[in-house]
């Protein structure tokens, strides 16, 4: 059986609400004396919640976690969750950023984002939580941008078109310079 990320919402038996995440192959509840015992891997780890709640995640923080629950009781025991996305960071300082990929363009007004890409999937990511999954041929495939800029690799001009600039790929104007001399 393949490992699973879950998101554990708890309340204690001290009544006290928490969270934390879990790398295993499957999750359970049986009855106990304040209410429920978890069940890890098939194993009564005898213990006691009043309430237990998993939630399959992709990765830890891919679930907003509710306030309530946002004191962090897990001890890490059965680790965090598997595979994490490995995320790069771009447009610090920034209000806004665009993600192209093959001519589609994803913006985010809540800069600064964080993007992971892993085979085919693209994973972004804003400021306030919110994002979304882009499938992509590779990781080569995809440029960020900043605040309107163009991303790396071109260069702005004024154009009369809306947005009012166009961005040109240098590699390519190079090329043109160079066959033209």
């Amino acid at each position: 059986m393949a490992k699973q990320c879950y998101l554990l919402l708890f309340t204690n038996c001290s009544n006290f609400k928490g969270h934390g995440y879990l790398c295993v192959d499957s999750v359970a509840t049986t009855p106990g004396s304040c209410g429920v015992v978890l069940v890890i891997n098939g194993v009564n780890t005898g213990i006691g919640e009043k309430e237990a709640t998993f939630i399959p995640v992709k990765y830890a923080g891919a679930y907003p976690i509710p306030p309530e629950y946002s004191t962090r009781y897990d001890s890490e025991y059965y680790g965090s969750c598997c595979n994490p996305p490995n995320f790069t960071f771009y447009c610090q300082g920034s209000k806004q950023a665009k993600v192209t990929v093959l001519n589609q363009e994803y913006i985010f007004q809540n800069a600064p984002i964080k993007v992971s890409c892993e085979g085919t999937t693209l994973i972004i990511e804003d400021s306030s939580g919110g994002g979304t999954n882009v499938g992509v041929p590779n990781c080569n495939s995809y440029k960020v941008s900043c605040d309107d800029d163009c991303p790396d690799g071109y260069c702005k001009i004024d154009c009369e078109a809306y947005p009012g600039y166009c961005c040109l790929n240098e590699a390519e104007i190079q090329s043109l310079s160079n066959q033209l001399r």
